[in-house]
């Protein structure tokens, strides 16, 4: 199930049509859009069938952001 989902562009208006979007397609069907349109820079946090979060970062966003996880957050 798909929790959320970040876009980041220099149009607002393009970002929020695009999560939206997402939101409504569900994980898998953003991430085969995303694969088709890899200018697009997005994050996807998810569950999996455990319930266990899940998260997908795509390759444009990738290319400027660097993912830290902390093993005992705060």
């Amino acid at each position: 199930t798909l929790i959320s989902a970040t876009v980041i562009s220099t149009s607002c208006t393009q970002a929020d049509a695009y999560a939206a979007s997402f939101m409504v397609m569900g994980t898998e069907k953003a991430k085969v859009f995303i694969a088709a349109h890899p200018q697009i820079k997005v994050f996807l946090v998810s569950t999996n069938y455990k319930g266990e979060w899940v998260t997908f970062m795509s390759n444009a966003l990738t290319e400027n952001v660097e993912m830290v996880i902390e093993e005992n957050p705060i």
